[in-house]
């Protein structure tokens, strides 16, 4: 995913593009990450890996790390 996005995830199949990376993008602020930290969020953005995915429509537990972590 190169560009922003602004609104929450409406499909599963927008779900598993976004995490379907090697890195991961940072909804709030659009930098690119191997692993979105809960620092991050929490220092930056005022918020925890739990809002986060509410705030954007991503299941719970889903992973904030890029498949390049994840393998």
């Amino acid at each position: 995913m190169s560009e922003r996005i602004i609104k929450p995830f409406d499909t599963r199949a927008e779900v598993d593009e976004y995490l379907g990376g090697e890195t991961i993008q940072c909804l709030e602020c659009g930098k690119h990450y191997r692993i979105l930290s809960g620092k991050h969020l929490r220092l930056v953005h005022g918020t925890t890996p739990d809002e986060y995915r509410e705030r954007w429509g991503l299941p719970w537990g889903a992973p904030l790390a890029g498949l390049a972590v994840r393998r």
